[in-house]
């Protein structure tokens, strides 16, 4: 075998070695970021941090006066909203304990099934 075929087959092979390797770090850290908690709230934060000064420039712009509200009862609302979102998690929370609770039961008593009382 020459030395240049030689070498082109080693460029070939380390090409496809690296196509397919690229593809599978790329595969991994999409599979992970799909599944990982923290990456929502950090592209919400980011999105967030982004967008309000372009909001606030759009609302100084046209003016919008959408509920009318005064600053109490601006708060009254905000303080409404953080009341019901607390609630829908205490909720959530709750049912995610009860679902846990319920799952875990027929192991804990599967096992005393057989046992009799005197």
């Amino acid at each position: 075998m020459s030395i240049s075929r030689t070498t082109t087959r080693w460029n070939q092979t380390r090409r496809f070695v690296r196509r397919h390797l690229a593809w599978g770090r790329l595969y991994r850290a999409t599979s992970y970021l799909k599944s990982a908690l923290w990456t929502v709230p950090l592209v919400a934060i980011v999105l967030e941090q982004l967008l309000a000064p372009l909001l606030r420039a759009l609302d100084a712009w046209l003016r919008w006066r959408l509920a009318g509200l005064e600053p109490a009862g601006a708060t009254a609302l905000y303080q409404t909203v953080i009341t019901l979102t607390l609630s829908f998690l205490v909720f959530t929370f709750g049912s995610l304990l009860v679902a846990i609770q319920v799952r875990r039961r027929p192991a804990d008593t599967a096992d005393h099934r057989h046992d009799t009382v005197a």
